[in-house]
């Protein structure tokens, strides 16, 4: 099984507590690959589809106060039916309520701009 396709729902607080371990094969890789590398121009349905998929796994991620930190279509994966899910949990942390999260943190050419 190729690690890149590997969906992998893992948070780490202070390395010391893991949230979950959820792992899925995904048979579609990941989002870039499928639009850059395959060079794929998808529907507007489909483009729709996607950005709904990723949204949900946003949300259900910020009800859980999770902050993923390095969102970009390579940590975005894909199953055979096109379903899109957030992975690489690599740099996410539970959002402390009285702590303060490193700001310089996932992957500079991806950050919003504030």
């Amino acid at each position: 099984m190729a690690m890149d396709k590997c969906c992998s729902v893992e948070v780490n607080n202070n390395a010391k507590q893991c949230w979950g371990n959820n792992k899925e094969y995904m048979h579609g890789g990941s989002l870039y690959d499928y639009l850059h590398k395959q060079r794929n121009v998808p529907e507007l349905p489909l483009l729709l589809k996607f950005a709904l998929d990723i949204g949900k796994g946003m949300d259900y991620l910020h009800q859980k106060n999770i902050i993923h930190r390095d969102l970009k279509t390579a940590n975005l994966l894909m199953d055979n039916n096109h379903v899109v899910k957030v992975a690489d949990f690599g740099v996410a942390r539970f959002q402390n309520q009285g702590g303060v999260m490193t700001a310089e943190t996932g992957t500079y050419r991806w950050m919003a701009p504030e």
